[in-house]
């Protein structure tokens, strides 16, 4: 299968700093390589602090690397500006953790999902409020939604509301940044459940960022573990989870309830 997204040798640091200078730097990604397939969900894990949510705003250009490469269908995209940055940005997308953060309060449903198509000029004003009821239909919203304000809705629609406004631009790469980690537990397979159907619709590929072994593994068909900013581990979701190799992913493993690992 071909890659979509190939991640090679990349850094990232990052400095603390008094009101003089920079004192030393510390690497948050360190030296990281790894690649991600055409139709698959392929998950990180590790840790809060190992470099995984960086790594995905590396790869989504709100960060800027250090050095390394990130290969996007065929093309280095670290260099990017102006409009080939903008035709990027429709291309691949990030669901972030708190839709309440994520969502402009002081906008309807129907405005935070008309807004993407406007900003990349995307469909005629009647094709893009069809593809808006459309997505609705998949999400189980109906129209009324659209007047609806984001503090309005619980937390599972909100974040519906926030994976349906990452997706109307069609792109073919999402990054899902601890996308379900802000929900109760007994909204989290919905939300999961969710999208992986609009995967499968949509023909999507993931990069879906957890601290969350149980969750990488319901969801994923290759995992990456991370740990203070390098990659420790990678094999595909069933193998890791069953038989880990490394010791730090036993760890992980061994910290979850109701599962040993081997």
């Amino acid at each position: 299968m071909e890659n979509i997204l190939e991640i090679k040798n990349l850094k990232k640091s990052f400095g603390s700093s008094n009101f003089f200078k920079v004192k030393d730097s510390k690497a948050a990604v360190d030296n990281i390589s790894f690649e991600i397939k055409k139709g698959e969900i392929f998950g990180l894990v590790g840790e809060s602090g190992c470099g995984k949510s960086t790594t995905g705003n590396l790869i989504s250009k709100l960060l800027t690397v250090d050095s390394g490469e990130i290969i996007y269908n065929g093309k280095n995209i670290c260099g990017l500006k102006g409009r080939d940055l903008k035709e990027m940005r429709k291309n691949i997308q990030m669901i972030f953790q708190d839709p309440y953060h994520s969502l402009n309060p002081k906008k309807n449903i129907g405005w935070i999902l008309m807004e993407p198509m406007i900003i990349h000029n995307l469909y005629s004003k009647g094709e893009r409020k069809r593809k808006i009821l459309d997505m609705l239909e998949i999400a189980g919203f109906d129209e009324s939604f659209l007047s609806k304000y984001p503090s309005e809705l619980s937390g599972g629609q909100r974040q519906r509301v926030a994976i349906l406004a990452a997706l109307m631009c069609e792109p073919d790469f999402v990054i899902a940044d601890e996308a379900v980690s802000a929900l109760d537990v007994s909204v989290q397979a919905q939300i999961l459940n969710f999208m992986k159907k609009l995967q499968k619709k949509m023909g999507l590929t993931y990069l879906f960022i957890s601290h969350d072994l149980n969750v990488i593994y319901y969801m994923c068909d290759r995992i990456a573990v991370m740990k203070e900013g390098k990659i420790i581990e990678i094999d595909e979701a069933e193998k890791l989870y069953l038989n880990p190799k490394h010791p730090y992913t036993k760890s992980l493993l061994a910290a979850i309830p109701g599962k040993k690992a081997r």
